[in-house]
């Protein structure tokens, strides 16, 4: 039959008519990692996905529930620290993560996990990437609020109002891998200057 040639090529084919025996070897869950999660976020923890995106509302858990469920990795799956990439949109959530992770896992294993926010983890790897890219050294990112300074000073005419307007219309030149070149003439200038502080 088909079957026997594809097993018979190397190919394993689950049945799936029969019980799965890994559940049944699979240790019960340590309840340390599901103390005061709702059933969602204990979902999550237990996940057997290799990747996870937790996607809530603010205040619902979104931190401590991949705390720990990078704890759980680590702890009980045997999962390598420094194989666990944990990204968050703010310093508060990644300072908590690490934390929390300080706690449930010693010092050791926690600060081998790379914790950071999309920016700082951006950051990491245009500094690893360094001497492929001609970038100056110990180069920053600036924040929202410094670009718009730096851009004040060179346009004190233009109002602030204007100013993140076309502060917008960059981002989103820039997500579309648009050069200065290949933008509307209006935002010309504004973007060469922005790109050169």
């Amino acid at each position: 039959t088909d079957r026997n040639a594809e097993t018979a090529a190397g190919a394993t084919t689950p049945d799936i008519s029969e019980p799965s025996m890994v559940e049944s070897a699979t240790p019960e869950p340590s309840s340390r990692f599901l103390a005061g999660l709702n059933p969602e976020q204990q979902a999550a923890v237990l996940a057997s996905a290799a990747r996870l995106i937790i996607v809530a509302g603010p205040g619902t858990g979104k931190t401590r529930t991949l705390t720990y469920r990078i704890a759980r990795l680590i702890d009980e799956q045997g999962a390598a620290p420094d194989a666990i990439l944990a990204i968050t949109f703010t310093n508060k959530a990644a300072e908590e993560m690490a934390s929390r992770l300080k706690d449930l896992l010693g010092a050791d294993a926690a600060e081998r996990v790379v914790i950071k926010t999309f920016h700082a983890f951006g950051a990491m790897l245009l500094r690893e990437a360094d001497t492929h890219l001609d970038l100056p050294p110990n180069f920053a990112i600036s924040s929202e609020q410094e670009r718009q300074s730096l851009l004040k000073r060179h346009y004190p005419d233009v109002s602030s109002r204007d100013l993140n307007r076309q502060l917008e219309a960059i981002s989103a030149a820039k997500g579309q891998l648009l050069t200065p070149d290949d933008v509307d003439e209006s935002l010309v200038d504004i973007y060469r200057t922005y790109q050169q502080t």
